[in-house]
Protein backbone atom coordinates (compact mmCIF):
# COMPACT_ATOMS: atom_id res chain seq x y z
CA UNK A 1 0.00 0.00 0.00
CA UNK A 2 1.35 3.51 -0.80
CA UNK A 3 0.59 4.74 2.72
CA UNK A 4 2.90 2.08 4.14
CA UNK A 5 5.75 3.23 1.93
CA UNK A 6 5.06 6.81 2.98
CA UNK A 7 5.15 5.79 6.64
CA UNK A 8 8.39 3.81 6.37
CA UNK A 9 10.95 6.66 6.75
CA UNK A 10 9.04 8.09 9.73
CA UNK A 11 8.93 4.67 11.38
CA UNK A 12 12.67 4.31 10.85
CA UNK A 13 13.17 7.78 12.34
CA UNK A 14 11.24 6.76 15.46
CA UNK A 15 13.37 3.63 15.83
CA UNK A 16 16.58 5.61 15.30
CA UNK A 17 15.73 8.23 17.90
CA UNK A 18 14.64 5.53 20.36
CA UNK A 19 18.06 3.90 20.00
CA UNK A 20 19.84 7.25 20.35
CA UNK A 21 17.72 8.15 23.38
CA UNK A 22 18.96 5.07 25.22
CA UNK A 23 22.43 6.54 24.94
CA UNK A 24 21.50 10.22 25.35
CA UNK A 25 18.06 11.19 26.78
CA UNK A 26 18.17 14.52 24.93
CA UNK A 27 17.27 12.66 21.73
CA UNK A 28 13.91 11.72 23.22
CA UNK A 29 12.32 15.02 22.14
CA UNK A 30 12.92 14.10 18.49
CA UNK A 31 10.65 11.06 18.69
CA UNK A 32 7.43 13.08 18.89
CA UNK A 33 7.36 14.68 15.37
CA UNK A 34 7.66 11.43 13.36
CA UNK A 35 5.16 9.80 15.74
CA UNK A 36 2.64 12.54 14.98
CA UNK A 37 3.18 12.05 11.25
CA UNK A 38 2.76 8.28 11.60
CA UNK A 39 -0.50 8.79 13.48
CA UNK A 40 -1.76 11.10 10.74
CA UNK A 41 -0.80 8.61 8.01
CA UNK A 42 -2.55 5.80 9.90
CA UNK A 43 -5.73 7.88 10.28
CA UNK A 44 -5.75 8.99 6.66
CA UNK A 45 -4.36 5.88 4.99
CA UNK A 46 -7.58 5.03 3.04
CA UNK A 47 -7.64 8.50 1.49
CA UNK A 48 -3.89 8.46 0.82
CA UNK A 49 -4.03 5.06 -0.87
CA UNK A 50 -7.11 5.99 -2.89
CA UNK A 51 -5.54 9.29 -4.08
CA UNK A 52 -2.45 7.40 -5.20
CA UNK A 53 -4.34 4.66 -7.03
CA UNK A 54 -6.50 7.18 -8.87
CA UNK A 55 -3.31 8.62 -10.37
CA UNK A 56 -1.51 5.27 -10.67
CA UNK A 57 -4.05 2.43 -11.12
CA UNK A 58 -2.68 -0.93 -9.97
CA UNK A 59 -1.75 -3.21 -12.83
CA UNK A 60 -3.64 -6.39 -13.53
CA UNK A 61 -1.38 -9.44 -13.45
CA UNK A 62 -0.88 -11.82 -16.37
CA UNK A 63 -3.14 -14.51 -14.89
CA UNK A 64 -6.03 -12.05 -14.48
CA UNK A 65 -5.57 -10.69 -18.01
CA UNK A 66 -5.58 -14.25 -19.30
CA UNK A 67 -8.83 -14.91 -17.44
CA UNK A 68 -10.52 -11.95 -19.16
CA UNK A 69 -9.04 -12.93 -22.52
CA UNK A 70 -10.50 -16.39 -22.16
CA UNK A 71 -13.91 -15.75 -20.64
CA UNK A 72 -15.02 -12.17 -21.34
CA UNK A 73 -16.35 -11.77 -24.87
CA UNK A 74 -16.88 -8.08 -24.15
CA UNK A 75 -13.21 -7.59 -23.25
CA UNK A 76 -12.07 -9.65 -26.24
CA UNK A 77 -13.88 -7.26 -28.58
CA UNK A 78 -12.07 -4.13 -27.37
CA UNK A 79 -9.03 -2.64 -29.08
CA UNK A 80 -5.76 -2.50 -27.15
CA UNK A 81 -6.29 1.03 -25.82
CA UNK A 82 -9.79 0.21 -24.64
CA UNK A 83 -8.57 -3.05 -23.09
CA UNK A 84 -6.06 -1.14 -20.97
CA UNK A 85 -8.80 1.27 -19.89
CA UNK A 86 -11.06 -1.67 -19.06
CA UNK A 87 -8.33 -3.31 -16.97
CA UNK A 88 -7.60 -0.07 -15.10
CA UNK A 89 -11.27 0.44 -14.33
CA UNK A 90 -11.67 -3.16 -13.21
CA UNK A 91 -8.79 -2.80 -10.76
CA UNK A 92 -10.13 0.50 -9.40
CA UNK A 93 -13.62 -0.98 -8.92
CA UNK A 94 -12.13 -3.96 -7.11
CA UNK A 95 -10.28 -1.62 -4.75
CA UNK A 96 -13.42 0.44 -4.11
CA UNK A 97 -15.60 -2.48 -3.00
CA UNK A 98 -15.89 -4.16 0.37
CA UNK A 99 -16.09 -7.89 -0.39
CA UNK A 100 -17.66 -10.05 2.31
CA UNK A 101 -17.72 -13.85 2.28
CA UNK A 102 -20.47 -15.98 3.78
CA UNK A 103 -18.47 -19.16 3.24
CA UNK A 104 -17.24 -21.16 6.22
CA UNK A 105 -13.64 -19.98 5.79
CA UNK A 106 -14.75 -16.33 5.31
CA UNK A 107 -12.41 -15.88 2.34
CA UNK A 108 -13.52 -14.25 -0.92
CA UNK A 109 -11.86 -15.95 -3.93
CA UNK A 110 -9.82 -13.59 -6.09
CA UNK A 111 -11.76 -14.78 -9.15
CA UNK A 112 -14.98 -13.60 -7.50
CA UNK A 113 -13.52 -10.14 -6.91
CA UNK A 114 -12.29 -10.01 -10.49
CA UNK A 115 -15.53 -11.07 -12.18
CA UNK A 116 -17.61 -8.64 -10.15
CA UNK A 117 -15.29 -5.73 -10.93
CA UNK A 118 -15.17 -6.71 -14.61
CA UNK A 119 -18.97 -6.92 -14.71
CA UNK A 120 -19.31 -3.42 -13.30
CA UNK A 121 -16.62 -2.13 -15.67
CA UNK A 122 -18.60 -3.61 -18.57
CA UNK A 123 -21.91 -2.02 -17.55
CA UNK A 124 -20.36 1.41 -16.88
CA UNK A 125 -17.67 1.46 -19.57
CA UNK A 126 -19.23 4.40 -21.39
CA UNK A 127 -19.83 6.44 -18.23
CA UNK A 128 -17.49 8.93 -16.56
CA UNK A 129 -18.74 7.96 -13.09
CA UNK A 130 -18.09 4.24 -13.08
CA UNK A 131 -17.19 3.41 -9.46
CA UNK A 132 -20.72 3.53 -7.98
CA UNK A 133 -19.34 4.19 -4.52
CA UNK A 134 -22.78 4.10 -2.86
CA UNK A 135 -22.90 0.39 -3.74
CA UNK A 136 -19.89 -0.53 -1.68
CA UNK A 137 -20.66 -3.99 -0.28
CA UNK A 138 -20.42 -7.20 -2.31
CA UNK A 139 -21.56 -10.21 -0.29
CA UNK A 140 -20.67 -13.64 -1.66
CA UNK A 141 -22.45 -16.88 -0.71
CA UNK A 142 -21.17 -20.26 -1.96
CA UNK A 143 -24.60 -21.08 -3.42
CA UNK A 144 -28.18 -19.85 -3.47
CA UNK A 145 -29.21 -18.05 -0.30
CA UNK A 146 -32.17 -16.61 1.63
CA UNK A 147 -32.08 -12.97 2.77
CA UNK A 148 -33.99 -10.67 5.13
CA UNK A 149 -36.04 -9.45 2.16
CA UNK A 150 -36.76 -12.99 0.91
CA UNK A 151 -36.32 -15.25 3.96
CA UNK A 152 -38.05 -18.23 2.39
CA UNK A 153 -36.58 -18.02 -1.11
CA UNK A 154 -33.15 -19.37 -1.97
CA UNK A 155 -32.15 -17.02 -4.77
CA UNK A 156 -29.04 -16.32 -6.84
CA UNK A 157 -28.60 -12.55 -6.56
CA UNK A 158 -30.00 -9.42 -5.01
CA UNK A 159 -29.40 -5.67 -4.91
CA UNK A 160 -29.99 -4.24 -1.44
CA UNK A 161 -30.20 -0.76 0.06
CA UNK A 162 -29.15 0.21 3.57
CA UNK A 163 -29.25 3.61 5.26
CA UNK A 164 -25.74 4.67 4.26
CA UNK A 165 -24.17 2.06 2.00
CA UNK A 166 -25.88 -0.19 -0.50
CA UNK A 167 -24.62 -3.34 -2.13
CA UNK A 168 -25.10 -6.69 -3.77
CA UNK A 169 -25.45 -10.33 -2.74
CA UNK A 170 -24.48 -13.16 -5.07
CA UNK A 171 -24.29 -16.92 -5.25
CA UNK A 172 -20.72 -17.68 -6.26
CA UNK A 173 -21.76 -20.78 -8.24
CA UNK A 174 -24.23 -18.80 -10.34
CA UNK A 175 -21.91 -15.81 -10.71
CA UNK A 176 -18.95 -17.82 -11.97
CA UNK A 177 -20.92 -19.80 -14.55
CA UNK A 178 -22.77 -16.66 -15.66
CA UNK A 179 -19.51 -14.83 -16.31
CA UNK A 180 -17.53 -17.69 -17.82
CA UNK A 181 -20.36 -19.16 -19.93
CA UNK A 182 -22.62 -16.22 -20.73
CA UNK A 183 -24.10 -17.96 -23.76
CA UNK A 184 -25.41 -20.79 -21.58
CA UNK A 185 -25.94 -19.16 -18.16
CA UNK A 186 -27.30 -15.79 -17.12
CA UNK A 187 -24.66 -13.25 -15.89
CA UNK A 188 -26.20 -12.33 -12.55
CA UNK A 189 -23.46 -9.89 -11.55
CA UNK A 190 -23.92 -7.87 -14.71
CA UNK A 191 -27.68 -7.95 -14.13
CA UNK A 192 -27.47 -6.55 -10.60
CA UNK A 193 -25.08 -3.77 -11.64
CA UNK A 194 -27.58 -2.79 -14.36
CA UNK A 195 -30.34 -2.92 -11.75
CA UNK A 196 -28.42 -0.59 -9.45
CA UNK A 197 -27.78 1.86 -12.29
CA UNK A 198 -31.53 2.06 -12.84
CA UNK A 199 -32.06 2.68 -9.12
CA UNK A 200 -29.34 5.33 -8.83
CA UNK A 201 -30.39 7.19 -12.00
CA UNK A 202 -34.20 7.04 -12.19
CA UNK A 203 -34.26 10.22 -14.28
CA UNK A 204 -32.19 8.79 -17.13
CA UNK A 205 -33.97 7.98 -20.40
CA UNK A 206 -34.10 4.23 -19.84
CA UNK A 207 -35.79 2.31 -22.68
CA UNK A 208 -39.17 1.00 -21.66
CA UNK A 209 -39.45 -2.65 -20.72
CA UNK A 210 -42.27 -4.47 -18.95
CA UNK A 211 -43.94 -7.88 -18.73
CA UNK A 212 -44.83 -7.62 -22.43
CA UNK A 213 -41.11 -7.41 -23.27
CA UNK A 214 -40.28 -11.00 -22.31
CA UNK A 215 -40.90 -12.51 -25.79
CA UNK A 216 -38.50 -9.95 -27.32
CA UNK A 217 -35.89 -10.67 -24.68
CA UNK A 218 -36.25 -14.41 -25.21
CA UNK A 219 -35.67 -13.96 -28.95
CA UNK A 220 -32.50 -11.95 -28.34
CA UNK A 221 -30.93 -14.27 -25.78
CA UNK A 222 -32.39 -17.69 -26.44
CA UNK A 223 -33.08 -17.95 -22.68
CA UNK A 224 -36.62 -18.82 -21.71
CA UNK A 225 -38.27 -16.43 -19.29
CA UNK A 226 -39.33 -19.36 -17.12
CA UNK A 227 -35.75 -20.63 -16.82
CA UNK A 228 -34.43 -17.13 -16.14
CA UNK A 229 -36.95 -16.48 -13.37
CA UNK A 230 -36.18 -19.89 -11.88
CA UNK A 231 -32.45 -19.09 -11.90
CA UNK A 232 -32.79 -15.74 -10.13
CA UNK A 233 -35.75 -17.01 -8.05
CA UNK A 234 -37.03 -13.61 -6.90
CA UNK A 235 -40.54 -12.28 -7.55
CA UNK A 236 -39.28 -8.80 -8.52
CA UNK A 237 -37.09 -9.64 -11.53
CA UNK A 238 -36.85 -6.36 -13.46
CA UNK A 239 -37.28 -6.72 -17.26
CA UNK A 240 -35.44 -3.45 -17.80
CA UNK A 241 -32.31 -4.78 -16.08
CA UNK A 242 -32.57 -7.99 -18.12
CA UNK A 243 -32.82 -5.93 -21.30
CA UNK A 244 -29.64 -3.98 -20.44
CA UNK A 245 -27.86 -7.21 -19.55
CA UNK A 246 -28.72 -8.68 -22.96
CA UNK A 247 -27.65 -5.45 -24.68
CA UNK A 248 -24.21 -5.93 -23.13
CA UNK A 249 -24.09 -9.73 -23.51
CA UNK A 250 -25.66 -10.32 -26.96
CA UNK A 251 -25.12 -7.01 -28.77
CA UNK A 252 -24.93 -8.38 -32.32
CA UNK A 253 -28.20 -10.26 -32.10
CA UNK A 254 -29.81 -7.43 -30.14
CA UNK A 255 -28.92 -4.94 -32.88
CA UNK A 256 -30.08 -7.27 -35.65
CA UNK A 257 -33.47 -7.96 -34.05
CA UNK A 258 -34.21 -4.70 -32.24
CA UNK A 259 -32.18 -1.85 -33.79
CA UNK A 260 -34.25 0.97 -32.27
CA UNK A 261 -34.17 -0.56 -28.81
CA UNK A 262 -30.45 -1.20 -29.23
CA UNK A 263 -29.92 2.47 -30.08
CA UNK A 264 -31.86 3.57 -27.01
CA UNK A 265 -29.73 1.33 -24.76
CA UNK A 266 -26.54 2.58 -26.40
CA UNK A 267 -27.59 6.17 -25.84
CA UNK A 268 -28.37 5.81 -22.14
CA UNK A 269 -25.25 3.73 -21.33
CA UNK A 270 -23.12 5.82 -23.69
CA UNK A 271 -21.50 2.82 -25.34
CA UNK A 272 -21.93 0.72 -28.48
CA UNK A 273 -20.73 -2.87 -27.85
CA UNK A 274 -21.10 -3.83 -31.52
CA UNK A 275 -18.85 -0.96 -32.60
CA UNK A 276 -16.37 -1.97 -29.92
Amino acid sequence: MPSRLLALPFALAVILFLILATQNPNYGIYIAPPLVVLAAIYALHPQIDWWWYQKHPPKMNVKEQGFLDRFSGYYQGLDQTAKERFRNRTMMIRLAKDFISQADDKSVPEDARLIFAASQAQATFGLEEYLMLDYEKVVIYPGAFPSPKYPELFHASETFEEETKHGYVFSLDHAMTGFMQTRQYYPIMLHEVCQSLIIVHPDWAWPEANENSWPILEEISGFSTEALKKTINRPDLEPKAVMLTYFLSFPDKFLALQPELYGACAQVLKQDPVAN
